[in-house]
């Protein structure tokens, strides 16, 4: 064999098993997208004006009560749909609509379920802040009165990953990212503690809230007639090579 043929026969190879390697596919598990899969709690803390004030960020264990302990469920509203404004502009970029959040911290609460253990990617726009609890754990925050949470100006809308082992990773726009325990095979919870600082007390008139999205983070591998192409195409191209 040619020494020529034989080295692209081996680049083909090697094209070969980086194509067998895993590719990453987004699949939309939560989101904003129906209100009637959410509910919005009745309770409502302050939230102050500007960057978010530290003394008013939301611990884990100052979450509005679910109904899972002994004091009765909050979460009994039907979420609004954000009605034009920067949330409205930012969900059909985003790819799912938002819903409205009236002055000061709301909260939203939803569920999902997972049938195996899976690298996610969350993305989201916001009018002005946000906390995200993933299981009863604070995953990220985004302290700042900033139009960068609602802007897919680059690098792109604010987002983290959270890996199999419960690393959050990969953060963009986010003020902090928490490590959180791995999401369970089963039944997990997103509570979303969003903040607006001056809002009337009904949509249209604001802008304030937020378009949310969860993506599992799956592995594909090309089909083998997309690799046998791919292979053959390397391969001819060395036995046509000009000879020296």
């Amino acid at each position: 064999m040619k020494p020529k043929f034989l080295n692209v026969a081996l680049t083909g190879l090697f094209l070969l098993v980086g194509c067998l390697s895993n590719v990453a596919n987004a699949t939309l598990i939560v989101s904003t997208t129906n209100p009637a899969d959410w509910r919005e709690s009745t309770v409502v803390r302050a939230g102050g004006s500007g960057t978010w004030p530290t003394a008013l960020l939301i611990a884990a264990g100052d979450l509005p009560a679910d109904g899972t302990g002994p004091e009765a469920d909050t979460y009994t509203i039907t979420p609004t749909p954000a009605f034009g404004g920067v949330i409205h502009s930012a969900g059909l970029v985003l790819g799912v609509p938002g819903f409205f959040s009236n002055s000061g911290v709301h909260f939203f609460r939803t569920t999902f379920e997972l049938l195996s253990l899976q690298p996610t990617r969350v993305t989201l726009a916001v009018d002005n802040s946000v906390q995200v609890f993933i299981n009863g754990q604070e995953a990220a925050r985004e302290v700042d009165a900033s139009l960068v949470n609602w802007s897919f100006a680059p690098p792109g809308f604010p987002a983290f990953d959270i890996l199999s082992d419960g690393t959050v990773t990969n953060e963009i726009k986010f003020d902090d990212v928490f490590n959180i325990s791995p999401l369970i095979v089963g039944t997990n919870e997103v509570v979303l503690a969003v903040r607006n600082f001056g809002g009337p007390p009904a949509p249209p008139g604001d802008s304030g809230g937020i378009a949310f999205r969860m993506d599992t983070l799956t592995s594909t591998v090309p089909e083998p007639s997309t690799l046998a192409i791919l292979v053959l195409g390397i391969l001819g191209l060395g036995l046509c090579s000009p000879k020296k």
